[in-house]
């Protein structure tokens, strides 16, 4: 059982849950085995059917379980955590990744060597095979395309930090004041890009994102989300949030050079190309909210103090990124970490 050295503790660890229960032990308890002691650890139900809300009351009673009325998703699930807690420190885990015991002592170390890093991110290695990266550094071209940076690739070969435009938020450690100053996720995304969006957020805030060799995780893919089987939701949402994300975070300019070309790439993908339905429905669901997100937008205007410009280092060049089509950067990354079998590199946890 964890250590609270105060009525606030040093690290809030909060873990967003639905329909995990065979799983979320195993988070669990890497989190009480961290080295740092100073944290309280709090789950986020959405709505459970499984019986993961009272599992986690039964087995682990010093985790406190928050639980939703209803499924609003893992973006709504991680703000509510955000916002409740008061401590200087917030870690995000997702219910299928475990931490090395040195995680938040790791996270720890690099928010204190700089106050102008916000969000520490993480070195994410496949569960199957912890010699391969899930994730690394968060990328993302100038049209909203976003991607796991090292996906598919030998641990081994990122071991320098490095700055970065979001990080993967299955598994990051956030500096209270980047949250009070980005605010937390957009609710309204439920899921995908939901990172990509808070990253580029807090980069406009003052902040800077790191991606940290240094924290380790495992990430067993096939916990709460299936990449191999590829989904209308992920489609769906995945279209749909990119360019909610970019009409909030661009500058003016910016979005006549960038968000109208992928609206109208994506228009005719939509009418050319496969899942039609889906698509059009995702450019559909902007046009009826445009309202709510240029609300948004103004938000987030006022508050950022860096400009467009001074972030293109920080972006990839490309129309689409890597692979094309995120679900298939995910299959490839999946098929390589199930293939290779180096002698070298991190053990599992």
């Amino acid at each position: 059982m964890p250590a609270v050295m105060s009525n606030v503790p040093l690290i809030t660890f909060i873990v967003p849950a639905r329909n995990n229960r065979d799983r979320i032990g195993a988070t669990l308890e890497h989190i009480r085995a961290q080295t740092v002691r100073d944290f309280e650890c709090w789950v986020v139900d959405g709505s459970s059917t499984d019986g993961t809300a009272e599992f986690i009351r039964d087995t682990y009673p010093w985790v406190r379980v928050i639980r939703k009325d209803t499924d609003s998703g893992p973006a709504a699930s991680r703000t509510i955590g955000m916002l409740r807690s008061k401590s200087p420190f917030v870690a995000l885990i997702d219910s299928d990744v475990q931490i090395e015991p040195n995680w938040a002592e790791g996270q720890l170390e690099l928010l204190r060597s700089d106050s102008d890093i916000g969000v520490a991110g993480t070195k994410l290695l496949y569960g199957r095979n912890p010699h391969i990266l899930f994730s690394a550094h968060g990328a993302m071209n100038r049209y909203g395309v976003s991607w796991d940076g090292g996906q598919g690739e030998p641990a081994e070969e990122y071991c320098e930090r490095r700055r970065c435009i979001w990080t993967n938020t299955s598994a990051m450690l956030i500096r209270r004041e980047a949250i009070d100053k980005a605010g937390a996720f957009d609710d309204r995304m439920f899921a995908f890009c939901e990172d990509s969006d808070f990253g580029w957020r807090v980069n406009l805030c003052g902040f800077r994102v790191v991606y940290n060799p240094d924290a380790v995780a495992h990430h067993d893919v096939h916990g709460t989300f299936d990449p191999t089987r590829q989904n209308d939701m992920f489609v769906y949402l995945l279209r749909r949030n990119r360019i909610r994300s970019m009409l909030v975070n661009y500058g003016a300019s910016s979005i006549v050079r960038y968000v109208l070309v992928y609206a109208g790439l994506a228009l005719a993908e939509g009418i050319a190309g496969p899942h039609r339905r889906l698509k059009l429905k995702a450019l559909a669901w902007n046009l009826l909210h445009v309202g709510e997100t240029l609300s948004r937008r103004r938000s987030v205007q006022r508050r950022r103090v860096v400009p467009d410009g001074a972030l293109w280092g920080l972006f990839e060049e490309g129309l689409r990124g890597p692979g094309g089509d995120s679900m298939v950067r995910i299959n490839k990354g999946v098929e390589t970490a199930l293939r290779r079998q180096p002698d070298c590199g991190h053990t599992r946890i």
